[in-house]
């Protein structure tokens, strides 16, 4: 019987099992879990990457100069939102506002002369 129960887990396809420890995968509790962004230790990490898990040394140093470079670049406080978008000039807005604005001052030019010939201050001649 032990080895029928060995040619039935031979039977069961790889992507199968990838599937199986994909979605039940192993979780902590968000209690045993403390984050925190610190600076890279070069040293350790070259040491596991290249030694342990053969990753090109030259290509696990630039990362690494990368990743240095990041945690500076991060250091400073977080950028405001509205800091990565710039108000762009739309060019037909305005010329709208261009326009409006000149028919407002000949309509306050047109009222003004009207004004004035029909002011009783106006002498005749």
């Amino acid at each position: 019987n032990d080895d029928d129960d060995d040619d039935n887990e031979e039977l069961i396809p790889a992507y199968v099992e990838a599937r199986r420890l994909f979605n039940f995968h192993e979780v902590l509790p968000d209690s045993e879990v403390e984050l925190k962004w610190t600076e890279c230790q070069p040293g350790p990490l070259k040491t596991f990457l290249v030694d342990e898990m053969g990753f090109n040394p030259d290509r696990v140093q630039a990362s690494i100069e990368k990743l240095q470079k990041a945690f500076k670049g991060s250091a400073k406080p977080q950028s405001r939102m509205d800091s990565f978008f710039k108000v762009k000039a739309n060019p037909e807005a305005d010329a709208k506002r261009a326009a409006k604005r000149k028919a407002e001052k000949e309509a306050a030019k047109g009222k003004g002369k009207k004004g004035k010939k029909g002011s009783a201050f106006h002498k005749k001649k």
